[in-house]
């Protein structure tokens, strides 16, 4: 690589005499995202989900997820991925098609699961809401223009009489859904009815849901239940009938609160898969691009301050087969932000590239590359303006095509190692600034004595055999069908994270042991294991690699990143990265511009800035200025390979900026070498005004002094104005109330102002204060509690006497009675009554009468104010049953044993008040009382009556005063 050294002269040059230009790097705060593709939304559908599922409901969202679920106005679409074990006799007819191909173990089915709200308003309306940062572009056939939101909650309204529906997705996966039950619901009409791939769906002992895919389990966990206005819990379950599930809730019926069910839904994946971040890229304006997720692959854009942009889903089709979804590496082009995404296996008639804008759009769709249906990674020579991807082949030998130009316009394939056999799969691929690549091939490459070959091919040779050196790495990298992506057990591809080099040397890295190569020749110069509980190759957890101009090299590891420095012969250990590395690294890109270090792996994306700085080029900068109102900054490099390339924070892409305002302004310089990573940034602070100011500055004064404002500038202006009329640079001024002054001081075309306030001390100020009983209020050292008129004298510091008047008004705390705990029949109501003379009131739910209704049990809580003086009281209401009940006995024996002897209730409850009447069989009045227990004991005036049958009326109150009347007969036997 040649040595790439900038020396930028920066030049401004200003109107007015003070300049401040300063050239510096800045350490921006670095970030971190745990959802790098952004898939816990809703995302709307303009018809880029529609080819996704067989319905023929139109479908309004989607969570673009793992497992995916697609709503319409009527219920929900569950698409599933099952890997089923590859039978022997599929097996034999791959290997009749591809006999050197080592073949998968399975392959891929879809699924569909869908749920319907069964009997549910046809007129329900969906409704998204908190809308999210970003948007999301898709690949789709003629919806490449789509640029869909996303949101954080769906609403199904009025999906039943009173009941709404209302879809979240939790941080802990799965899917979120509530019933919202508003007064008068019946939740006996909520049904969902299940259909599609199902094997069969239960309730298992905890209450919850199971539904059985070929795919996995969909589990709809129980719900928690309870009244929104006070989060009384409620009991609630499901119920199973077939493929239908509904609710059950106690104590529901005639229940006049909101009731909120909360159940929570987890499919196979729980929604929380697709996190995978695989690799990533930057562009000269600081945004940062990465790749992964489960197929269909997305590719997602932030900003240089973290914030997220877009997500670009691939074609659901994108590189796909009855097998797998097939993982290829993007190439993006540092001075643009355009993004090359491959497809890494398409057999007939050929793998494509899509061309996708900074903006996420998907511009343009090559025609399919014959003579290779692999392309795994991609690179853009600038020296050639060329587009070059690597691939391979399982019919032809040809591993590298040349694509003329960004626009795919045309292409032509070759084998760059000169080996005949198909199979000739490359691993990882690194350019230089010469453009000459570097290539580690597969150890499935289809060739004896090719496995894990290290290789440089010649740019000036157009690529073309033989190869400068090919030396035997060590590393063992599988081909697609046998490599697995680390942490996933089914994306398949050929790509790995394994290569980075510099001006000086070339490093490999297979997850376990780090390497150092000659770059001319192939040396091997050194080697460390990295960590020697870490697995290498295939089998590795983690990868990723870059290294500096200082030969600090960077290798992904476990929740950290791991850092060497090379000297030439040997390698010494620093202290690694640990700070926002939460998991298993895939990939990691120094920004040659900033230093800044980019790292990404499961389920992260983070910047962090790099702990060892290395400067990337070598910078002089010489600064001058003359008289200039706005103004003007030049930047000239040297080194590198002209001509240059500039880009301006403000949007210019010329070597100089005119007319700007003060400001701080950062250019990025890169040059026309093969690689575009070949830049340097430089930061401008442009100070244009003419730094005006007035001493003293605010000054205080007393009533009918005067202060002497003198106006100055660092620029020395010409001419002063004053907002009093005052010409020049000194105003002499004698307030007799607080004033604001203000100047303006010219240099030439340059017009700064600048403005002052002169406070006046009055002699007499007047106070209005009201405060509560029991508070005081504090003037100077005194201190009043009473309502009253004070007057108070005081000498302020500059030597001014004022007199402060206060009159003070003490408002009394209200005092009231709510009333003490109490209990009240059921349906019945008691009234709180707090009112007091002009205040206004607060009870526990918002209400402000000062009467009160209460007819439910609770606690109920009342603020009662006379401006700001407030009271509160808290009351506890039972709720008892009022219904009387009464038994009474058939029979009696009143012979003084003292076993049933008297007529008295068997049972009698909610009773206050009776009165009974017992008469013999001729209608005789016997006996009469008004005792609660009646106690006959079958005698009258004293003496027994005879035996036989008698008939008692009761007429008796409850405790609402309500009266009741019971007939019945009693037999008196002795």
């Amino acid at each position: 690589m040649k040595n790439f050294k900038f020396l930028i002269f920066i030049f401004l040059f200003l109107l007015i005499n003070s300049v401040n230009i300063k050239a510096q790097k800045q350490q921006a705060k670095a970030w971190s995202t745990n959802n790098p593709f952004k898939t816990d939304v809703f995302v709307a559908n303009h018809g880029q989900f529609n080819s996704w599922v067989n319905t023929d409901e139109p479908i309004k969202y989607a969570i673009n997820n793992a497992d995916k679920i697609l709503f319409t106005s009527h219920g929900l679409i569950f698409r599933l991925e099952n890997f089923e074990k590859i039978t022997e006799k599929e097996r034999e007819k791959m290997e009749r098609q591809s006999p050197n191909k080592k073949e998968p173990d399975k392959k891929m089915e879809l699924l569909y699961v869908n749920m319907i709200w069964e009997g549910s308003n046809p007129d329900a309306e969906l409704i998204a809401e908190e809308q999210t940062e970003g948007y999301y572009t898709f690949g789709e056939k003629a919806f490449e223009n789509v640029k869909a939101r996303g949101y954080k909650k769906l609403t199904y309204k009025n999906l039943y009489p009173n009941i709404d529906v209302e879809y979240m997705i939790p941080e802990k996966g799965g899917i979120k859904y509530s019933l919202i039950l508003h007064p008068d619901a019946d939740i006996t009409q909520v049904k969902m009815k299940y259909s599609g791939n199902i094997n069969k769906i239960k309730i298992n002992r905890n209450g919850n849901i199971v539904i059985r895919t070929p795919a996995g389990d969909i589990t709809d966990h129980a719900p928690e239940s309870f009244t929104l206005e006070n989060n009384q819990k409620i009991s609630s379950s499901f119920y199973l009938e077939k493929h239908t599930i509904g609710f059950k809730i106690n104590l529901y019926a005639n229940n006049t609160q909101t009731i909120v069910v909360d159940p929570w839904t987890t499919t196979p994946n729980s929604l929380a898969s697709n996190n995978l971040a695989l690799d990533l890229d930057y562009d000269i304006f600081g945004n940062v691009y990465v790749s992964g997720g489960t197929g269909p692959y997305k590719l997602s854009k932030y900003n240089s301050t973290g914030n997220f942009i877009w997500t670009f889903t691939n074609p659901i089709t994108w590189a796909t087969s009855s097998l797998n979804y097939y993982y290829s590496k993007f190439c993006s082009l540092t001075n643009s932000g355009t993004t090359f995404i491959g497809e890494g296996f398409q057999n007939n008639p050929g793998a494509r590239i899509m061309k996708i804008n900074s903006s996420g759009t998907l511009t343009f769709t090559s025609v399919s590359f014959g003579m290779n249906n692999e392309i795994w990674h991609m690179f853009y020579n600038n020296c050639s303006k060329q587009l070059i991807a690597f691939g391979g082949g399982t019919i032809f030998d040809d591993n590298i095509k040349i694509i003329a130009d960004t626009n795919l316009s045309s292409s032509g394939s070759k084998s760059f190692d000169g080996i005949t056999e198909s199979y000739n799969d490359i691993a990882d691929v690194e350019m230089d600034n010469n453009g000459d690549f570097y290539a580690i091939m597969t150890n499935y490459a289809g060739v004896t004595g090719q496995e894990g070959f290290l290789k440089k091919s010649l740019f000036s040779n157009n690529y073309n055999p033989p190869v400068t050196f090919s030396v035997q790495t060590n590393h063992f990298f599988q081909e697609a069908y046998q490599f697995y992506v680390p942490g996933i057990n089914y994306p398949f591809t050929v790509r790995a994270n394994a290569m980075a080099l510099n001006s000086s040397f070339l490093f490999t890295y297979d997850g376990k042991t780090l390497k150092a190569w000659n770059k001319n020749n192939g040396t091997l110069l050194n080697s460390i294991i990295v960590d020697n509980s870490y697995s290498s190759g295939n089998i590795r957890l983690h990868e990723g690699i870059d290294v500096d101009y200082c030969n600090n090299i960077y290798v992904g590891g476990t929740n950290k990143i791991h850092v060497f420095n090379f000297n030439g012969t040997s390698f010494s250990q620093l202290i690694p990265i640990t700070n926002s590395i939460p998991n298993n690294v895939y990939d990691i890109k120094i920004n040659r511009a900033n230093g800044k270090i980019y790292v990404c792996g499961t389920g992260f994306l983070t910047e962090v800035n790099a702990p060892y700085p290395c400067s990337l080029s070598s910078i002089n900068t010489s600064l001058s200025s003359s008289d200039s109102c706005f103004g003007k900054a030049c930047v000239t490099p040297s080194g590198g390979m002209p001509p240059y390339h500039y880009y301006w924070s403000n949007g210019s892409t010329d070597s100089c900026i005119f007319g700007v305002p003060s400001g701080t302004y950062i250019v990025t310089v890169s040059d026309n070498s093969c690689s575009l990573d070949n830049i340097h940034t430089d930061t401008v602070i442009i100070n244009s005004s003419l730094q005006l100011s007035i001493t003293p500055l605010n000054p205080v004064i007393c009533k009918e002094d005067s202060v002497k404002l003198i106006a100055s500038s660092s620029s020395s202006a010409t001419t002063y104005h004053w907002s009093n009329g005052v010409n020049g640079n000194i105003n002499i001024v004698h307030p007799l109330v607080t004033t604001v002054y203000s100047v303006i001081a010219t240099n030439n075309s340059c017009i700064d102002t600048f403005q002052v306030t002169v406070k006046v001390n009055n002699f007499y100020s007047e106070i209005n204060k009201t405060i509560c009983n029991g508070d005081s209020y504090m003037v100077g050292n005194h201190i009043y509690t009473a309502s009253g008129t004070y007057l108070d004298k005081f000498t302020s510091s500059i030597g001014c006497d004022s007199l402060i008047k206060t009159n003070l008004t003490v408002t009394p705390i209200p005092q009231f009675s709510i009333g003490n705990d109490t209990s009240i029949c059921n349906g019945t109501n008691v009234i709180l009554n707090v009112a007091y003379p002009g205040a206004t009131y607060l009870w526990q739910d918002s209400s402000v009468a000062p009467v009160y209704i209460v007819n439910q049990a609770g606690q109920y809580w009342v603020q009662v104010s006379l401006g700001d003086c407030k009271n509160s009281k808290t009351v506890n209401i039972e709720i008892i049953d009022c219904v009387p009940i009464l038994e009474m006995p058939n029979f009696i024996s009143p012979n003084g044993d003292n076993i049933n002897d008297l007529f008295v209730p068997i049972k009698a409850e909610n009773i206050i008040k009776m009165h009974t009447i017992i008469y013999n069989r001729w209608g005789t009045k016997v006996f009469e009382t008004d005792n609660l227990n009646i106690e006959w004991d079958g005698k009258q005036n004293g003496k027994n009556l005879a035996e036989g049958v008698y008939f008692w009326i009761i007429n008796f109150t409850n405790l609402l005063n309500i009266k009741y009347e019971m007939k019945g007969s009693v037999t008196v036997m002795r």
